[in-house]
């Protein structure tokens, strides 16, 4: 019987072997067949960064943030695509879609214009996946001030937060997978059967129950496997949990199980990357900023456009401009006089590029016309006409310089133009949201620790001290379930520096303002975790101190 046994077990692990070797093979030559389909596609793609720019927003790089200070400055709210995190919404045939920003993946091209250009921002994978639960976290916790737990849907039909555009964070993918959980698990270990608190029960013993999702749970859970570890190179293969491609699934599950697979899969990210992306790193975005701009013809001395996230819907007076165009007859002169200024900038531009002063000159008393507040389309009319005539005569003298990279300085829409340059602009901008998101966060602390105490409601968030006492171990760890992520991310930042390098041998190439301020200096090692409270004033305050300069302080009147 013994040999009997010992022959069944040796031949049902010689099937087995045979099984799993099969299955090798099959995941092998199935990747290879998608990749090789894939490369075609990518090698008789063209980029025309003029014609549409798709920014592929990765989860918790700053991107956000980016997107709002940087690329939302630097086109004309008429060219911003429809808001597309939620969902994407987007004609093809439309002309003023020029710049989509989505937590889409690569897949999202199959539905784009053919020449569109690429855009990504990567993040150390260590960074991002605390980041990730930071976020999580925070946001979930939210919940815990409710008198119930509430599931958050969408935005009902004509309510205020529709009629601004706004996106729901619920409706955003991951976190429409991951909040949902972590809410509800933090409100039943919170607020659930057999949480109830005997009077008398100290903090301490109330907070020695595992009221929270500690790190080491959100790495191992399934939802985090399945949308954040390694969620870098699944967005550039297009085969994330929220892609188009119906193999998607079946690809990422070759890359699990099948390291040759999966190394072949990493070998097409990382030649996406070299040959077709314009590369921004969350640890250098002052570089990041330089670069593109530079990409995008775009002048850092230039005027910045006021931003929006949410594209056209949110911009409700470039709207209602380009509704009434079609019915007045002044708005119409004022829109050609504009067009007409517009081709005479580009011209100077051109000129200014070989350091002609005469072409710097007149930019600048073009500007200084263009920074007075205008109350009607007739006063806007005679501006441009006057610009017109003062541009004519100056073009005509300078010599024109082909192919190079212009900056429209946004005079074609002086309504939606900001006082400050843009480089400038950006600088603020990043530092206000980074002030606002540490306001927002202290402010949730201490309503939480108001209800829960001190220390519960610590245990709610990812504090830098928190961040500091994270064990080795479980940094090892974070490395290992985002291997193909560190990788990528390796050769993200020698191939950033690769553009930044032949970027700044052009002499058209421009660096930001050096501002006094310490927070734009820092800019460089920004991170969106550091905490800092906020250093902008209320609008009142503000209010009061232009009334004090102007007036004086008023003194107070003596008791009695």
């Amino acid at each position: 019987m013994a040999p009997r046994r010992w022959m069944a077990v040796t031949l049902l692990l010689t099937l087995a072997a045979v099984g799993r070797i099969q299955g090798e093979k099959s995941c092998q030559s199935y990747v290879s067949d998608w990749i090789q389909g894939q490369k075609k596609e990518d090698a008789g793609r063209k980029q025309n960064i003029e014609k549409m720019l798709f920014f592929l927003h990765v989860p918790r790089t700053a991107g956000r943030s980016f997107r709002k200070c940087f690329l939302g400055k630097a086109f004309p709210p008429s060219k911003r695509c429809e808001n597309s995190y939620q969902e994407v919404s987007i004609n093809r045939t439309d002309p003023k879609c020029h710049l989509l920003s989505s937590h889409d993946d690569f897949s999202l091209l199959q539905r784009l214009p053919h020449e569109t250009a690429l855009l990504t921002q990567l993040r150390n994978p260590i960074q991002r996946v605390l980041s990730a639960y930071g976020f999580t976290l925070e946001v979930a916790s939210r919940a815990l001030l409710r008198s119930k737990l509430q599931k958050v849907g969408s935005v009902p039909k004509g309510s205020f937060m529709e009629k601004l555009g706004r996106v729901q964070t619920d409706r955003v993918w991951p976190w429409s997978v991951l909040l949902p959980w972590m809410r509800e698990t933090l409100w039943t270990r919170t607020n659930g059967p057999g949480t109830e608190m005997e009077e008398g029960r100290s903090v301490k013993e109330r907070t020695s129950q595992n009221f929270t999702v500690s790190l080491e749970e959100f790495l191992d859970h399934d939802l985090v496997h399945s949308s954040i570890h390694n969620n870098m190179m699944f967005q550039i293969l297009g085969i994330t949990p929220y892609s188009t491609l119906p193999n998607a699934g079946l690809l990422r599950e070759c890359v699990a199980k099948d390291p040759v697979a999966g190394q072949m899969m990493y070998n097409l990210a990382e030649e996406r990357l070299r040959k077709q992306f314009i590369l921004s790193i969350t640890e250098n975005l002052r570089e990041s900023a330089e670069l593109i701009a530079f990409k995008l013809g775009r002048s850092l001395k230039g005027r910045a456009w006021k931003a929006g996230l949410g594209g056209r819907k949110s911009s409700h007076s470039a709207h209602e401009h380009d509704k009434l165009s079609g019915k007045s007859e002044e708005i119409q002169q004022a829109i050609q006089q504009g067009r007409q200024v517009g081709k005479l900038v580009d011209q100077l531009l051109q000129a200014q590029a070989k350091n002609e002063p005469a072409a710097h000159e007149q930019l600048l008393q073009l500007g200084a016309r263009m920074e007075k507040e205008r109350h009607s389309v007739a006063e806007i009319n005679r501006h441009l006409t006057d610009s017109v005539k003062l541009l004519a005569g100056t073009v005509d003298k300078l010599k024109k310089k082909k192919d190079v990279p212009i900056d429209e300085l946004g005079l074609r829409d002086p309504l939606m133009l900001e006082r400050r340059s843009f480089g400038r602009s950006f600088l603020d901008c990043m530092d206000y949201q980074r002030n606002k998101a540490v306001d927002v966060s202290t402010k949730l602390f201490e309503k939480l620790q108001k209800k829960y105490g001190p220390a519960l409601a610590e245990k709610l968030r990812l504090s830098t001290t928190a961040r500091a006492n994270i064990q080795l171990s479980t940094l090892e760890h974070i490395k290992t379930l985002n291997s193909w992520d560190m990788r990528l991310y390796d050769v993200a930042k020698k191939l950033f520096g690769e553009q930044v390098q032949r970027a700044k041998e052009s002499p058209l190439y421009e660096v930001l303002p050096d501002i006094s301020s310490t927070s734009s200096n820092s800019l460089a090692g920004w991170k969106p975790s550091q905490v800092r409270r906020s250093r902008v004033p209320p609008r009142s305050t503000g209010r009061r101190l232009r009334r004090t300069q102007q007036h004086g302080r008023k003194e107070p009147r003596p008791a009695e």
